[in-house]
């Protein structure tokens, strides 16, 4: 999710190709945008680095997951310098969880799959991703 602080209008995917844009090192955000060697990317270590960047206007914009820029800047107090209705999806990532393929335990999964499914369908992991991500986090991963 690219979010800007500038008025630049991201309404299309196009729209990227004229604005500098920050990222974590790593990050995979989609397969486009990771390949994508039309746009201005410029990638750091720490999502923190991300935001000094946007803030300090030495990127037009910034993309990570909406959830892990949420909680950064809400980290930082930097939430009400970035309006998350400014944003173009890149994509959707599907949540996993996961195990080792060396796990003794590869015989748990059946369990782990029933115990988290249980968890959605009982609003606990809401729940607890609102805790996290406070009661905005629905609105924001639109």
């Amino acid at each position: 999710m690219p979010s800007s602080l500038k008025n630049i209008e991201l309404n299309t995917y196009e729209d990227l190709a004229d604005i500098s844009i920050a990222i974590r090192r790593g990050a995979h955000l989609s397969e486009r945008f990771d390949n994508d060697s039309n746009l201005t990317v410029m990638q750091v270590n720490q999502y923190e680095q991300v935001i000094k960047m946007l803030m300090h206007d030495r990127v037009d914009a910034m993309a990570a997951s909406t959830l892990v820029l949420h909680y950064v800047l809400n980290k930082v107090n930097g939430l009400d310098k970035v309006d998350f209705k400014k944003k173009l999806n890149l994509g959707y990532k599907e949540q996993w969880l996961q195990m080792s393929k060396k796990s003794n335990h590869k015989d748990k999964i059946p369990a782990l799959n029933q115990a988290v499914q249980i968890i959605i369908n009982n609003g606990v992991l809401d729940q607890i991703t609102e805790r996290y991500y406070g009661p905005q986090w629905k609105i924001i991963n639109q």
